[in-house]
């Protein structure tokens, strides 16, 4: 008799095959809160430097080809909602949940670059976390127990970063592009991520409603929000407070007759 086979598709499987097709070397992530000497040197120096920046648009993108089974659903008072095939809803982390992300070693110019931006990420991570939203960052050393892994983007011209709102993938993407990390940028790293990461949380830009489209309120605009194309990008108190919000807000609840999609990241 023959034997029926079972195809195994979990995310572990497919990491398996993502490393045997792209090389082990390619998939390598950065060991969790261990930045070298050099880049702890980096790091000081980068946020003791006041060098006055022009006031400047941030831009920030978010469709590009990625591989199979990654994410593209990217984000276009808080602005809050998405529409897709005519269905309107407010995607949103389900609370008390833990939202992993890897980093990886390789693509940039240089290692320390690569530590560099993990480190400044997961210094935007804590300042989300200070928040203490019911949802939490948490850095991780394994891509299979990552909701997300941050990787160099390359040459994204005038866009430093992309990022993802919250959905059910197996695994997301947070871009970080070459401009990033060039002088009057560099030094606010940690705010291109604290504005990659409100997308991350369910967060829409700041100039939405009138760019955009498709997208709901709640509470006051602010021209300064962090998810606004001011750069560089700075939580604000109505960004916190707003936030705060969002996520004490009930599980069946609705904004502006939208309702809230709730996620479990798959870590």
């Amino acid at each position: 008799m023959a034997r029926l086979k079972v195809m195994s598709n979990t995310k572990k499987d497919r990491v398996k095959k993502w490393k045997e097709s792209a090389g082990e070397k390619s998939l390598e992530t950065l060991p969790a809160d261990r930045p070298s000497q050099a880049v702890a040197g980096v790091v000081d120096l980068q946020e003791k430097n006041n060098v006055a920046i022009a006031d400047s648009a941030y831009h920030c993108i978010t469709q590009s080809a990625l591989p199979e089974n990654i994410s593209v659903s990217d984000p276009a008072g808080l602005q809050l909602g998405m529409e897709m095939s005519g269905n309107r809803f407010i995607p949103r982390w389900k609370r008390n949940s833990e939202v992993k992300f890897a980093a990886f070693a390789n693509g940039y110019a240089t290692s320390d670059q690569a530590q560099y931006a993990a480190s400044m990420l997961k210094k935007a991570a804590d300042t989300w976390n200070d928040l203490d939203l019911g949802v939490k960052f948490s850095w991780t050393n394994d891509i299979e127990d990552a909701a997300f892994v941050l990787g160099y983007g390359g040459d994204g011209g005038s866009t430093l970063a992309r990022a993802f709102f919250p959905n059910e993938q197996d695994l997301n993407m947070l871009y970080v592009y070459k401009g990033a990390f060039e002088p009057g940028r560099v030094n606010y790293m940690k705010n291109i991520f604290l504005h990659e990461l409100g997308h991350v949380l369910g967060l829409r830009h700041e100039f939405a409603p009138e760019r955009e489209g498709g997208t709901v309120q709640l509470g006051i605009r602010n021209a300064g929000s962090v998810m606004s194309n001011v750069f560089p990008p700075d939580l604000q108190a109505s960004d916190e407070d707003s936030t705060r919000e969002f996520y004490n807000l009930a599980d069946d609840a609705k904004i502006g007759g939208w309702p809230l999609k709730l996620f479990v990241p798959n870590n």
